[in-house]
């Protein structure tokens, strides 16, 4: 199956292999646990790219989903083609990519500008962090219901 666009993504992943050294592991058939375990050892992470219509119809918060924000609480440059379409909070700062091109450019990109690529990790950090802090959360539940 092609699900969250993991054949694009391997054939990007395929494409980039022949320039830079990289292990792909997708983490789609993995327990949680050990979808932690390589997210926690990844450079990059690759939440999704579009497939379609299905994920159009998604509502993500931010933009992001529980996977693409376990990569960023976890230090890895995160990409996904997720939209942000209703939240009161600011999109997540994520490399949006829709197509295998488009991805295998930024991938290439990323790797070559490692200085750009920290400071996104950082700002993909720093914006996990305050989304997910429970008091940030409860003070925006008490003050717009």
């Amino acid at each position: 199956t092609n699900q969250k666009g993991s054949i694009q993504i391997q054939k990007a992943i395929d494409r980039f292999k022949k320039h830079y050294e990289c292990v792909y592991d997708c983490v789609i058939d993995k327990t949680w646990a050990d979808s932690l375990k390589i997210k926690a050892k990844s450079h990059f992470f690759i939440d999704q790219i579009s497939v379609g219509n299905h994920y159009k119809q998604i509502n993500y918060v931010g933009g992001i989903g529980k996977s693409g924000l376990e990569a960023m609480l976890l230090k890895s440059l995160t990409f996904t083609s997720g939209e942000k379409i209703s939240s009161n909070i600011e999109v997540a700062p994520y490399i949006k990519v829709n197509r295998q091109d488009e991805l295998y450019d930024k991938l290439i990109y990323y790797k070559k500008n490692s200085k750009i690529a920290k400071e996104i990790v950082e700002r993909q950090y720093r914006w996990a962090i305050k989304y997910t802090n429970p008091n940030y959360l409860a003070n925006e539940i008490i003050q717009n219901g």
